[in-house]
């Protein structure tokens, strides 16, 4: 079927009738611009690469490990589509509409996914390396276990998402219960608040640990407030930042309230990083030195 032509297959469609049957087709490099009769097709295995998918309906569509390398996908309809481990690697997601798709397993390895929505997407497992997704709506997206080493993530909207054990510089996962639970792995709170801040987005992160409850309000790219039990501004901020354990949950900030801080997110985390520094220094000066037998406690 690697012959077939749009008006051939559009023909085989309609004779059908019903969603389209084209599971492990050739489609490769075929123009399918604006093709409205893709919707809830079955394109499982199907070849899409260099396909022109520009404005296409594939709404509901299954399209599990089909391979779509370096296909044009703007501005194309894949809301509630299954791209279960999609091969898509430096496919043109830009502008296209991916609310509650599976993307689980996915390859967007070099994508672009500029101001695509994305909102309550599923990225379990999936590889985001060098994708750029700059003004994308990720909100309640599920990014777990997802590689995003130089993901430009610039002006991306986090609201509620679930992000979790993902890799940010190639490192392996730490441990469960190491790191904050809905952080990104390697990133951690602090990179999520420069994230935040650099992307100019307006947040309120709420910060639980341990019995402690903390918040940060970001307001346009600027750290304003922070506030643990009685505790505001700086002091709470330092506290918050220096919990070991822990989760967080970012909701929009509709509104800035009190305003307790007025430095740059730079200097914060700079000093944040410093008293964590004297801190770690302190525990090791104080703590019980032990020797083994026949050993010797250094002369005072």
């Amino acid at each position: 079927m690697s012959e077939l032509k749009r008006e051939q297959l559009l023909m085989a469609v309609i004779s059908g009738r019903g969603p389209a049957y084209l599971r492990g087709v050739n489609l490769a490099s075929m123009d399918l611009s604006g093709a409205g009769w893709l919707a809830e097709a079955d394109l499982r295995g199907a070849d899409l690469s260099n396909a022109n998918l520009r404005r296409a309906n594939l709404k509901g569509t299954n399209l599990e490990m089909a391979n779509m390398h370096s296909a044009n996908l703007v501005g194309a309809n894949f809301e509630g589509a299954n791209l279960f481990k999609v091969k898509a690697n430096v496919a043109n997601f830009n502008m296209a509409n991916l609310r509650g798709a599976n993307l689980r397993g996915a390859n967007l390895v070099g994508a672009t996914l500029v101001r695509a929505n994305m909102e309550e997407v599923d990225l379990d497992g999936a590889d985001l390396e060098g994708a750029n997704l700059e003004g994308s709506n990720l909100t309640r997206a599920a990014i777990t276990k997802v590689n995003l080493k130089l993901t430009n993530l610039d002006g991306a909207d986090l609201t509620e998402a679930v992000l979790h054990g993902c890799t940010e510089t190639g490192s392996p996962p730490e441990e469960d219960g190491e790191d904050f639970r809905g952080t990104i792995n390697s990133i951690r709170l602090a990179d999520l608040l420069q994230i935040g801040c650099l992307s100019r987005s307006s947040l309120n992160i709420e910060v639980y640990s341990a019995g402690e409850r903390g918040s940060i309000d970001i307001d346009s790219g600027r750290i304003l407030h922070a506030q643990t039990g009685r505790i505001e501004g700086e002091e709470a901020f330092m506290k918050i930042l220096g919990w070991e354990k822990g989760r967080f949950i970012t909701y929009h900030l509709a509104s800035s309230g009190a305003i307790t801080i007025d430095k740059p997110v730079e200097h914060l985390l700079l000093q944040a990083h410093r008293l964590q520094d004297e801190k770690k220094f302190s525990a090791d000066r104080d703590a019980p030195q032990v020797f083994g037998p026949g050993q010797q406690p250094p002369a005072p």
